[in-house]
């Protein structure tokens, strides 16, 4: 602020005729057209100075102030802003410490300053000769005065004439002109023959880079100039590394990093390249093209390993997914017999040289011999919860004399909450009910799409969901398996996928039975509950010869496997040998059965044994007539005598 006071007074002891301060607005609103103050500053204090700026022949039109942040009406506005004020007053607003921007875009601003003066030296003229980039519009502020008649003066840029004087007096200029790639000509002139003088004297102003060439009267007196001033935009640059980095430019040492690996640099906008030096370390370069304030992440590698190593992950990562993780790997010297691990990631592929490699038997990856820089995608499934998770990334090889190397790389990436509430049920075969809430206050579409376990789609079905509200799908599952429910949302941005796994609910056991009439037989089917909770259910067992249905209510623990009887009486008369029974079981919390089955009975002709009996009744029977039989033959054999 110290800077800015002193400059203000120095504008104060000058006098301006006619100049008038930059137009103010009553409300303030931002444009395309802005400068950003090197100096911080509040929006008291700005509005302050700027009051104090005096311009002749048009003053900027300011449009907003936000801080040191000021915001222009105009490109014309905001070019006369970056000009001097006065003929009289050559000096600059903030003395051109800011940064210009157009459309939040930093741009350039190259101004060239020329003036000329005859006294008694006849005609003069200072030429400047530009080229520029691209064809533009370029903005020109001048004043041409004479001491007395019988001279004159003038300013033409491109043949267009920015102000001119053929009598005692001054005249201001300030124009726009067409400015070309090219050719483009900035002409001050000035012309006397008598003890009266005439001058001319001014800018033109582009935002662009420029280069020219200027041609001086002769003899040269002081009055004649040319002087280039250029107002290049000043970008942060962040780098985060490790702690006591060197970051030089050329021979510059431009910072180290702190005990954190933190250091932030203000450069011009434009190419530059950076060199990493650290102890211990391989010295590691970086070239990058400025435009923007940019955060780099300098991996320097220690002098144990043999790759510089840079990552580049996937935009968004979201619970139970897929993401990737991409590697450039820059062999600081030819590496062999390179091999890959990772530990602490469910991997499920890895590319490189855009093959998918096998995992060897001891885990590993082979990459083998590599000279030249190359690129590996690590895919790996993501955790089920949001946060910060991390995984080891470890490269082994040898050097050409046979020392070994590893790096060590330390995989930090963070797993965002997913951008709805999803409430999905425990699967069963049937209709499955998903419920999808939003939770980021925005309108998009999501697709569930249902793979079997050879990876065919065998459903899927899409909605709109509407910000924070819900909409619900309804996934059939027909038969047991292992299915991969995938869900994808906001146009493919948001992904997540789920496993899972249908076991056989119920299984008969008993799909046949035999019976005599009036006699007791049961029919028995296993019944799992694959949930987390207590589950209930109930049966009923129908036959044409049944006045009413057999009904039995059952409970199952989690996870257990239980069988169920459901006994019932045979009458005692019936006409047919065969009858088909069927049997439904239902689950309390569904409508419909989860479980339909037919058995069939057949009647059997009396017999002094019991028919529905398994093999061990069975046995335990034959055993004991065979005792009996065997009491009977020794009773007749020994008993008589």
């Amino acid at each position: 602020m110290k800077k800015i006071l002193l400059f203000l007074l120095i504008l104060l002891s000058i006098a301006s005729v006619n100049a008038t301060a930059p137009t103010m607005p009553v409300n303030y609103t931002t444009s395309e057209y802005k400068v950003v103050l090197d100096e911080q500053m509040t929006t008291e204090q700005t509005t302050s100075t700027l009051s104090v700026f005096d311009y002749v022949q048009y003053a900027p039109v300011v449009s907003g102030i936000n801080g040191s942040t000021i915001y222009f009406e105009s490109e014309k506005d905001l070019a006369r802003f970056c000009m001097h004020f006065t003929q009289s007053n050559k000096n600059y607003a903030f003395n051109h410490e800011y940064s210009v921007f157009i459309s939040d875009n930093p741009v350039p601003v190259s101004i060239v300053y020329g003036e000329t003066y005859s006294c008694g030296n006849g005609a003069r003229h200072v030429l400047v000769n530009v080229n520029s980039s691209k064809i533009q519009t370029a903005y020109v502020f001048g004043a041409a005065y004479c001491g007395g008649s019988g001279v004159s003066s003038n300013m033409v840029l491109n043949g267009k004439t920015v102000t001119s004087r053929g009598s005692h007096g001054m005249t201001y200029g300030f124009i726009d002109s067409p400015f070309y790639k090219s050719s483009n000509v900035f002409d001050l002139y000035a012309s006397s023959s008598s003890s009266t003088g005439a001058g001319v004297d001014g800018s033109f102003l582009v935002f662009d880079s420029i280069t020219y060439t200027a041609t001086m009267p002769e003899p040269s007196v002081t009055q004649d100039t040319c002087t280039p001033y250029v107002i290049i935009p000043q970008m942060n640059v962040i780098i985060n590394s490790i702690p006591a980095v060197s970051v030089y430019e050329g021979d510059s040492l431009l910072g180290t990093t702190d005990n954190g690996g933190y250091l932030k640099i203000n450069l011009p906008i434009g190419e530059h390249s950076f060199k990493f030096i650290k102890e211990g370390y391989w010295d590691y370069t970086i070239n990058l093209n400025v435009q923007n304030d940019t955060t780099i992440n300098p991996e320097l590698a220690p002098k144990t390993s043999l790759f510089h190593i840079s990552k580049q992950f996937e935009e968004n990562i979201y619970p139970n997914s897929i993401s990737k993780v991409k590697l450039d790997l820059e062999p600081i010297k030819n590496a062999y017999s390179t091999r890959l691990r990772v530990s602490g990631a469910d991997v499920t592929k890895v590319y490189y040289n855009t093959q998918i490699l096998p995992k060897t038997t001891d885990g590993s990856y082979i990459l083998g011999d590599i000279s030249n820089p190359q690129s590996l995608e690590i895919e790996y499934k993501t955790p089920s919860s949001w946060g910060q998770r991390t995984f080891t990334v470890e490269l082994t090889a040898t050097d050409l004399e046979g020392s070994a190397y590893t790096n060590l790389e330390t995989i930090n990436y963070e797993v965002l909450e997913l951008p709805f509430l999803l409430e999905m049920p425990t699967f069963a075969i049937g209709n499955n009910n998903v419920k999808i809430t939003d939770q980021s206050g925005s309108t998009y579409s999501v697709l569930l799409s249902l793979y079997n376990s050879e990876g065919s789609e065998v459903w899927s079905s899409s909605n709109n969901i509407i910000e924070y509200c819900d909409c619900s799908f309804e996934v059939p599952i027909t038969e047991p398996g292992n299915y991969i429910l995938e869900l994808t949302a906001k146009a493919g941005t948001v992904k997540s996928y789920y496993s899972i796994e249908i076991i056989e609910p119920v299984k008969l056991i008993t799909n046949k039975l035999s019976s005599n009439l009036g006699k007791v037989t049961t029919a028995k089917f296993a019944i799992y509950n694959p949930t987390d909770n207590v589950k209930y259910y109930y049966s009923t067992l129908e036959c044409q010869f049944f006045n009413e249905s057999i009904n039995k209510t059952f409970s199952i623990a989690p996870g257990v496997n239980k069988t169920v009887e459901l006994p019932f009486k045979v009458p005692d008369k019936l006409d047919l040998e065969n009858y088909q029974l069927n049997l439904k079981i239902y689950d309390n919390e569904k409508s419909e059965p989860i479980c339909s089955e037919d058995i069939i009975l057949t009647i059997s002709k009396n017999s002094f044994l019991p028919i529905n009996m398994d093999s061990n009744n069975y046995l335990i029977i034959l055993g004991i007539l065979i005792i009996i039989i065997g009491a009977v033959i020794i009773y007749w054999k020994w008993g008589k005598k």
